[in-house]
């Protein structure tokens, strides 16, 4: 198959749209994936909304909580198959990796060799790579710290081992106290992340430069309905609004009853146990995205 052909499946699998649409859409990008995506969701012919086109193959992800539930680490290493990621030699190394990962303060200080857990890492990665035959990569990781009366959650989903899977969270969070009914709500809010997989945790903290792109998609599509300007603009406010419910947490509807924003969860919860509940942070890593 030409190259031509791989990018049309690969574009045709990412957004569902047509074999014509996507082969014009990759001649007016000049066969940058991501600007015919962009292209595509303009025209309105695109059904897929943020799902990335280069995709890695196979791998694991891992979270490992520690010191009392107040550090924690995620990571994704990748394999060539799936056959590689759920055998027991892969899974022990990301066990071993997600534990030695604690000595490194960033995804960056792999660059220093002279470090003794970087080198008993690079060991390890030999190692796993010479029993397998395929080649593993040690992705991205990072790291999360909690203050006075902060509390790291965490989930896996599509488990392969113990906290071991395809996609994983963790979450950060305040709170007054931790009963069991605050670790049951803020579990279930860790399966919410998993699931619906949202890129920021509030609208402040959306990068600008994704709600600018976005809006620029929707007023192209916008634009040639012929409606008065006042129109137009109350029109990109409400789609801008669906917009931020589809990718910013605190905006989402709950994943339990689908009515529901998270920021509406944690108010209501918080008055009526007295028991006030703040979402920190949250990290969440989809393998391949």
């Amino acid at each position: 198959m030409s190259k031509d052909l791989n990018l049309i499946k690969d574009l045709r699998e990412t957004t569902g749209a047509g074999f014509v649409d996507c082969k014009n859409a990759l001649s007016e990008s000049n066969n940058d994936v991501d600007k015919a995506i962009d292209y595509l969701r303009k025209k309105g012919l695109s059904k897929a909304n943020k799902k990335s086109s280069r995709e890695a193959k196979d791998g694991i992800v891992s979270i490992n909580i520690y010191n009392e539930s107040k550090e924690a680490t995620i990571i994704e290493i990748n394999s060539e198959t799936d056959f590689a990621a759920k055998n027991i030699e892969f899974i022990n190394f990301v066990k071993k990796t997600n534990d030695l990962i604690k000595e490194f303060k960033s995804f960056n200080d792999f660059s220093d060799l002279n470090n003794t857990a970087t080198s008993n890492l690079k060991d390890n990665l030999n190692n796993i790579i010479s029993k397998i035959g395929e080649n593993i990569v040690i992705r991205r990781f990072s790291k999360i710290t909690a203050q006075n009366n902060e509390k790291i959650y965490g989930y896996v989903h599509n488990k392969y081992d113990n906290n071991i899977g395809k996609i994983a969270c963790l979450l950060k969070v305040k709170a007054n106290k931790y009963d069991d009914k605050t670790n049951e709500l803020l579990r279930q809010i860790c399966m919410h992340i998993s699931a619906l997989k949202p890129i920021s945790l509030s609208i402040d903290s959306l990068d600008k430069n994704i709600i600018d792109k976005e809006k620029e998609i929707l007023m192209e599509g916008i634009k040639s309905s012929g409606k008065p300007e006042n129109i137009i603009n109350n029109i990109l406010k409400g789609k801008i609004n669906k917009f931020y419910e589809e990718v910013v947490l605190l905006e989402q509807k709950f994943i339990i009853d689908n009515e529901t924003k998270i920021k509406n969860i944690l108010n209501e919860y918080s008055k009526n146990n007295n028991n006030l509940i703040q979402i920190i942070d949250y990290k969440l890593f989809v393998l391949g995205n």
